[in-house]
């Protein structure tokens, strides 16, 4: 099996390969600071800022806050047993926050298809099918790590992702007790699939030899959403804090990026208050505080488009450079709140999301805008493709390869993320339903190709009014393949199509 870490040498560095974005200089930075430090690293001030952290945690409203933060108590005093805490509490998020089809709406989502399907009874049951699943997982690395040579030591994500789409199928077509069965674990198999493909990844190391699968990194209790942030256990193991000193660093970081996210957290609700008024996708209402707001959510001005009743040309423009910025500004938040926990206990990892509207290229606004997502297709799309096909033609193989993460892989992340509409409509007709974002990857492969082999010619980096419209030339066409950044929906592509020609007209 041909790693990641050996062939990321032969990669150009503005490619989609693992790459992170540096952060700027600065005249002083509390957690370098050795004063700062030399109080974090002491019991107390380590549960004093966990106090601070906590408080924060609950303003941001990170998902099972206080619980979050008895597992950073715990490592905080015993941070020796890193580990084994972050594996037990990883156990824990299993109950505390089952991986079941579920909607914000609708939390027993997946009760109702299970007694559609006369398998209601044996929904309590789920606990043992994902001790099925975890088992699956352990054994798949190992046989991966053991057996490189295998068919599944050679292309061991390509088999996860044909074992989960077969299923998925397949219990379009079962009822009852086999429905159950297929459905559940399809199910809980979804949300740790690429945490299984980075145990994959990981399983041999560079002098041939065997890693030990770590489940404790599955699905971790500052990531209980499918795409990993903080990678696999190989990452996180290089990023660990490995004495006082570096522990305080990772924690003062955490802390830092935290309050960042507060502020955020903060802008988001004022501005959707502001932007979108009570119709706000706000859960958080401010006091006294409820202005009419001035523009539709695009969903709304898109629907009124194909009703035959758009609203007024700059209104239509208005309403996508919200919902751009809202997306830029959400990702950043849930990002920052998931990382800054990954940092309180104890692992210095990079941010998912720094300064995207910085970006000179499309391709560095995909580096910075969603870091762990772009890793995640680089590791397990890009260099697949960059390792075995069009070695001879340097300029069509790092467009090709380009292609199959931001495209093909960028298509089936999110199709597959979004199973609880696969259980809603079958397998095919979902597909059909999100053909939209297949003509999104394609203008978002193209372009972010295009712009690598663009910055492969540069240089140097833009200055001055030439970095000023690179930014501008950026930001635009992100804002306007927002339209295509849709979930499932039963508006096809042409409609997508259509909303934007009316941009350009009155």
């Amino acid at each position: 099996m041909t790693t990641v870490t050996a062939a990321a040498a032969s990669i150009p560095t503005s490619t989609l390969a693992p790459t992170a974005v540096p952060a700027p200089p600065s005249a002083w930075r509390f957690e370098n600071d050795a004063r700062v430090r030399s109080i974090v690293k002491t019991i107390p001030g380590r549960l004093g800022l966990l106090v601070i952290f906590t408080g924060l945690m609950a303003v941001t409203r990170v998902p099972a806050w206080w619980q979050t933060s008895i597992v950073l108590a715990l490592i905080s005093l015993f941070p020796r047993h890193r580990k084994i805490l972050v594996t037990l509490a990883a156990l824990g998020w299993l109950v505390l926050m089952p991986p079941l089809l579920k909607h914000p709406t609708d939390p027993h989502l997946f009760a109702q298809f299970a007694a559609a399907k006369g398998a209601g009874e044996w929904l309590k049951f789920w606990p043992i099918v994902g001790v099925v699943v975890w088992l699956f997982g352990m054994v798949y690395s190992w046989l991966v790590g053991k057996y490189p040579d295998s068919p599944i030591g050679r292309r061991p994500v390509t088999g996860l992702i044909v074992l989960l789409v077969s299923l998925l199928i397949l219990q379009d077509h079962l009822t009852g007790l086999t429905w159950w069965g297929v459905s559940t674990f399809a199910i809980i198999f979804g949300h740790f699939i690429w945490y299984f493909a980075y145990s994959c990844n990981d399983a041999q190391r560079t002098d041939g030899t065997t890693r030990p699968v770590q489940p404790g990194f599955w699905r971790p209790f500052w990531s209980v959403n499918k795409i990993p942030l903080g990678k696999g256990a190989a990452y996180l193991e290089r990023c660990e804090a490995k004495n006082d000193e570096e522990f305080a660093t990772a924690q003062l970081k955490g802390l830092k990026l935290i309050w960042w996210a507060t502020l955020l957290s903060i802008l988001r609700v004022v501005a959707d208050a502001v932007v979108y008024g009570p119709a706000g996708v706000s859960l958080t209402k401010i006091p006294y505080f409820d202005p009419p707001g001035f523009l539709p959510q695009y969903s709304t001005a898109l629907q009124a488009h194909l009703a035959g009743h758009e609203y007024p040309l700059h209104v239509r423009w208005l309403v996508l450079i919200a919902a751009f910025l809202f997306n830029v500004l959400y990702i950043s938040i849930w990002g920052h709140k998931a990382i800054a926990v990954c940092r309180m206990a104890g692992f210095n990892v990079l941010r998912n999301t720094y300064r995207p509207l910085e970006s000179t290229s499309i391709a560095e606004f995909y580096n910075r805008f969603h870091y762990y997502l772009k890793e995640f297709l680089a590791t397990f799309f890009f260099f697949p493709c960059y390792l075995r096909y069009f070695k001879k033609h340097p300029r069509l193989r790092l467009f090709m390869a380009t292609m199959a993460a931001a495209c093909a892989g960028n298509f089936m992340y999110h199709f597959l993320h979004y199973d609880r509409t696969i259980f809603q409509y079958g397998f095919w007709e979902a597909l059909r339903l999100f053909h939209h974002f297949l003509v999104y990857g394609l203008i978002l492969g193209t372009a972010i190709g295009l712009s690598q082999l663009r910055n492969s010619r540069r240089r140097k980096p833009p200055t001055g009014y030439r970095k000023a419209m690179a930014i501008a030339g950026v930001l635009f066409f992100y804002t306007l393949i927002t339209m295509f950044d849709e979930t499932f929906t039963h508006v096809s592509a042409l409609d997508y199509g259509s909303y934007f020609l009316s941009l350009w007209r009155l």
